[in-house]
């Protein structure tokens, strides 16, 4: 490739950032969460979990007892 997608990102006013490579990391903006590479599973995992379970109105975690 003649750049790299990382360089894009940036010179267009994005976001861009990372762990070192095979590292877990995650990234959470609102409702969108992603994970740099498969090590990230179980934290997107996580991060979707509390999501899932938070209540808009007060902004309190919901009881995890709610998923069996």
């Amino acid at each position: 490739m003649p750049y790299l997608v990382e360089d894009m990102l940036r010179s267009n006013g994005g976001l861009y950032a990372r762990a070192d490579d095979w590292a877990s990391f995650v990234a959470v903006d609102g409702n969108l969460i992603t994970g740099q590479n498969p090590a990230s599973s179980r934290g997107v995992a996580e991060q979707m979990l509390k999501l899932a379970t938070t209540d808009y109105v007060s902004g309190a975690t919901l009881s995890e007892s709610f998923f069996y």
